[in-house]
């Protein structure tokens, strides 16, 4: 079990699609036990268009009504069949769950085994999830809260017209999660989204009411300063990151506080970028050069050429 969900990590980032890790983790359930199918339940609709070509099996009613509020893996018996079931949450949001189907006298591991599996699948389909409400122009995150990468371009868009109608300036900055893989690794993807949350919630109390803020990718946040030159913009963001840096994240499911730093890159319009793209380039630029200088950092974009 421990090298197939190091596996099942490793899948993920790699940014193997649902679909072929779900039937590469099927391949490898049939190797170790004697896996006669599974079935997926309360799926948001998004995923359950994906999930669609993948067989499933059909399970009792009396299994399907115990999974609507469960929060770990649970064996139920029903009808000469064990059934496992693998909730699919993260925090108070519930994806539904998978459901491994195997003879009554299969011999598993107890049910905390597979916690990890449970916690994997459910960060893939929350990232299938929340890609779904990307494409679909979705405005909030359903994780941290925050607003969506579909969001944050329409309103870079808006503040870059505004720009040229008024002669002001704005910046964006792009914030990372100092080794996150480790974490993630090391306590658990589960936690890992409460890291995310727990930083998102950071930058509620820290920046200002007319800063927008966003989730830009898995670990990555986006800040839109609007009305703000690149150099005050730098002192809210060093502020922030010197916060992150002294503060010991008390993170359910974790005895011990979670330490972590975060790398910053940040560019301004017009002075480092006059279209979105560009925009968006020079603060990923700058947020990389952040991590190959030692990370813990913040780093102004080169000025437009």
């Amino acid at each position: 079990m421990e090298n197939l969900v190091q596996d099942v990590l490793e899948r993920f980032y790699r940014g193997e699609s649902l679909i072929s890790t779900l039937a590469w983790i099927r391949s490898a359930l049939e190797h170790l036990f004697s896996l006669e199918g599974w079935a997926f339940y309360m799926v948001p609709s998004d995923l359950r268009e994906q999930v669609a070509s993948v067989p499933q099996k059909d399970v009792p009613i009396q299994v399907v009504s115990r999974l609507v509020d469960l929060r770990v893996p649970e064996f139920v018996l029903e009808e000469g069949k064990k059934y496992l079931s693998l909730p699919l949450r993260s925090g108070d949001m519930n994806l539904g769950a998978v459901v491994l189907i195997f003879p009554e006298k299969q011999e598993l591991p107890d049910p905390e085994n597979w916690v990890s599996l449970s916690s994997l699948l459910t960060m893939y389909f929350l990232r299938n999830f929340y890609l779904s409400l990307q494409n679909k122009g979705a405005v909030v995150d359903p994780l941290t809260g925050l607003y969506t990468r579909s969001y944050l371009h329409r309103r870079i868009d808006e503040e870059r017209k505004r720009s040229l109608r008024g002669q002001t300036v704005f910046t964006l900055a792009l914030v990372d999660l100092d080794h996150f893989l480790s974490v993630n690794k090391r306590l658990g993807p589960m936690v890992g989204d409460r890291v995310i949350q727990a930083v998102a919630d950071m930058m509620r109390g820290h920046f200002r009411s007319t800063d927008v803020l966003c989730r830009y990718e898995r670990d990555v946040y986006a800040i839109l300063f609007p009305d703000t030159p690149p150099g005050n913009a730098y002192h809210a963001l060093e502020s922030f990151r010197k916060l992150v840096e002294e503060t010991a994240l008390q993170v359910e499911g974790v005895e011990e506080p979670v330490q972590i730093t975060v790398s910053g890159g940040m560019a301004g319009f017009p002075g480092h970028a006059l279209t979105l793209h560009e925009l968006l380039e020079a603060a990923e630029t700058a947020l990389q050069q952040a991590k190959t200088r030692g990370r813990n950092r913040i780093v102004v974009a080169e000025p437009h050429v």
